[in-house]
């Protein structure tokens, strides 16, 4: 008899129910909420910066052609830099795998 009320009782909607399901629903709006937002970001930056960096901002050049002043310019700036970052860095931290391994072998 103790078994079959015991059983009852998870059957029953008590305020814990109400206020799981009402948690559940506010997360599950939460989430729906920043998906969508997260979406409506992608598309206000695609919409305004694409048509940007595929404009004369791209190039850098004005009507006559001499500025040299732009995104390529910008990227390619980037690409040399992390370039030579790469250079000195990969080196020094093979050294210090080296050192290591010799230290604490395995």
């Amino acid at each position: 008899m103790a078994a079959l009320r015991r059983a009852d009782d998870f059957d029953r909607r008590n305020t814990d129910w109400y206020i799981d399901r009402l948690v559940q629903t506010l997360v599950f709006i939460g989430g729906i909420s920043a998906i969508v937002f997260i979406i409506g970001i992608f598309v206000f930056i695609s919409r305004e910066g694409f048509g940007f960096l595929l404009g004369d901002f791209r190039s850098g050049q004005d009507a006559q052609g001499l500025s040299r002043d732009g995104a390529l310019y910008l990227q390619d700036g980037a690409v040399i830099l992390f370039g030579s970052q790469e250079r000195i860095g990969l080196p020094m931290g093979a050294h210090k795998v080296d050192i290591l391994v010799d230290r604490y072998p395995v």
